[in-house]
């Protein structure tokens, strides 16, 4: 499909801007020489972004929730995992320069890497439909 290689360019592009996003609205003073909050909530954006993407990327353009789905589904659980961890021990803390977040900030980043997994799937949708189309005609 001529299409995939600008689909993932784009796909790409809104993962990076509602990862810049998260750091544009973090609370606290964004600092760029150690750990602050801005930072790493764009760093928690990117790496929930990531690991939705492998959940709903993994079957194109059919749709992530067919079965079977605890594999893909565990590999996501997985980077969720880390990320938490990479934010919470103080010793991964202090490797990446992160900080703990709160559960509103947990919230956001959330909210925004469940955005981009919700295009990903809205733009399968499109596809499939634009596949149907063209079998019709």
């Amino acid at each position: 499909d001529r299409l995939t290689g600008p689909r993932w360019i784009i796909l790409g592009l809104l993962l990076g801007v509602l990862s810049l996003s998260a750091i544009l609205i973090g609370p606290g003073t964004l600092a760029f020489d150690g750990a602050s909050t801005p930072i790493t909530m764009g760093f928690v954006v990117m790496g929930l972004g990531t690991a939705f993407a492998g959940f709903t990327m993994h079957r194109t353009p059919g749709s992530s929730f067919a079965t079977p789905v605890l594999r893909p589904l565990a590999m996501t659980l997985l980077g969720v995992l880390i990320m938490l961890l990479t934010t919470e021990l103080g010793f991964l803390q202090a490797w990446l320069d992160t900080v703990a977040l709160t559960g509103g900030q947990w919230l956001v980043c959330l909210g925004l890497a469940l955005f981009f997994a919700i295009v990903v799937e809205l733009d399968k949708v499109w596809q499939r439909k634009r596949a149907a189309h063209k079998e019709a005609t």
